[in-house]
């Protein structure tokens, strides 16, 4: 299970800057996260960034840790993946495929604080996208009622 105090944190941010599946509702209905969370990272990047530059170094080094990475080489005491489990490693936050590989992400003349800002962004963003997808799950009876006509993404189980 994931460290209460990340998915604490997480959901506190989310909060902040009002990260609603509403606002990401278009691209939920894709059942790869890694999509959802390039899409987040594209329009709230800035604004999680903005907010981790406030932290100190220790703080966002214990966020760090918890990005995923390619799946074969996670954390023993990490759940196994499961087909119907939502995945997203950091490298599929920026590329929108977790299984690509071949995308370099961090600006290699970026200093250390940059660079750990960047990672605890991406992590972050990564388990918002989880985050989204595990709400539109939960509330997917209400919501197909409101989707449009023409919505052909995959939100009911």
């Amino acid at each position: 299970m994931r460290d209460r105090y990340f998915h604490n944190l997480v959901r506190s941010i989310m909060g902040q800057l009002g990260i609603t599946v509403a606002e990401f509702d278009e691209f939920i209905g894709s059942s790869n996260t890694a999509s959802v969370a390039r899409k987040v990272y594209e329009k709230r990047s800035n604004n999680i960034k903005q907010l981790l530059s406030r932290m100190n170094p220790e703080t966002l080094g214990r966020i760090a840790i918890y990005g995923r990475g390619s799946y074969n080489n996670s954390w023993k005491e990490r759940v196994e993946p499961k087909s119907w489990w939502p995945q997203t490693t950091m490298l599929g936050v920026h590329t929108g495929d977790s299984s690509s590989s071949t995308t370099a992400w961090l600006d290699q003349y970026a200093d250390g604080k940059t660079l750990l800002i960047e990672i605890a962004c991406t992590t972050i963003v990564a388990e918002i996208a989880i985050n989204l997808h595990n709400e539109a799950l939960n509330t997917a009876p209400k919501r197909q009622k409101e989707l449009p006509r023409n919505f052909h993404g995959v939100l009911a189980l």
